[in-house]
């Protein structure tokens, strides 16, 4: 018995150490990576200020993958993602996704409520084709280690053959096997998303997969969602935000603008004023 033990825990040990290798190896890989990055890029803006700082790269690499730019008039800053033919991102397992995406690293507490706030274009000559884009995501972070892989995103923004919708998934299990099972549903679709055009997104979300869960979105100063009911997974803390480019593969090449990206825990922290905003809902 008393050798079973010491087996037992040996096998902790030896769980726990992989797991501080592993998370100081994805440490210092995202370090350096921001740093140089920093060296090419100039960070003017607040917004882009916070979001950098706390925030991680999850791209290809190259020289255009995420770069800022700013406006010799304005001085305004925004961020520019290009993502071409076989360009994937490999995280720390091995794992290779076609994407382009900056992670706020931001872990809301579960059952808070969170505000959001950020400016999309897509060029004019922007590929429309039947292929999985997503330019915005909250995700969970899978629980790895025991077997959870590749949960949907609980929120998520996509582009797809010219139709833009918002998709929600959630679940009250506190293990996902099979991310097939697990309840999903467009809270919005349209086909009137123009290019070449700044778009202005709010998302008011309360996460939890509980019953009281909600999302109100705000689509240049209309209201286009108004969802009540679970929003997510059964996890220790919320979802994560992610934008920028994530698809499956293609041979074109896509880019895309952001700028303005704000996160806080009410609707003033992101400069909005709900009284000035329009509904859509019927």
């Amino acid at each position: 018995m008393k050798k079973r033990l010491i087996f037992f825990i040996a096998i902790i040990f030896c769980v726990i150490l992989i797991l501080i290798f592993y998370v100081n190896r994805l440490y210092k890989i995202d370090t350096d990576a921001k740093n140089d990055w920093l060296q090419k890029n100039e960070i003017k803006s607040e917004w882009l200020g916070k979001i950098i700082s706390s925030g991680r790269l999850l791209s290809p690499d190259k020289s255009y993958s995420i770069n800022v730019l700013t406006d010799s008039v304005s001085k305004e800053q925004s961020l520019r993602f290009e993502l071409r033919k076989n360009e994937y991102w490999t995280n720390i397992r091995g794992d290779q996704s076609f994407r382009a995406e900056i992670d706020a690293r931001d872990r809301p507490a579960l059952k808070s409520e969170k505000w959001y706030r950020f400016n999309i274009l897509l060029p004019g000559d922007f590929p429309i084709e039947d292929n999985r884009l997503v330019l915005a995501q909250w995700h969970g972070a899978d629980k790895w280690w025991i077997g959870e892989h590749n949960r949907n995103p609980v929120l998520s923004f996509r582009f797809i053959n010219g139709i833009f919708s918002i998709k929600l998934v959630h679940s009250s299990k506190r293990i996902i096997w099979n991310v097939d099972d697990i309840p999903s549903e467009k809270i919005f679709k349209t086909k009137d998303f123009t290019l070449n055009r700044w778009h202005d997104f709010v998302i008011d979300a309360k996460w939890t997969y509980e019953d009281d869960g909600f999302i109100n979105i705000w689509w240049n100063n209309i209201q286009i969602v108004q969802y009540k009911g679970p929003v997510g997974y059964n996890d220790n803390v919320g979802p994560h935000f992610q934008f920028g480019l994530y698809r499956d593969s293609t041979s074109k090449t896509y880019v895309s603008y952001m700028k303005n990206i704000l996160t806080g825990n009410s609707a003033n922290e992101i400069a909005f004023n709900i009284n000035k905003t329009e509904t859509n809902i019927k």
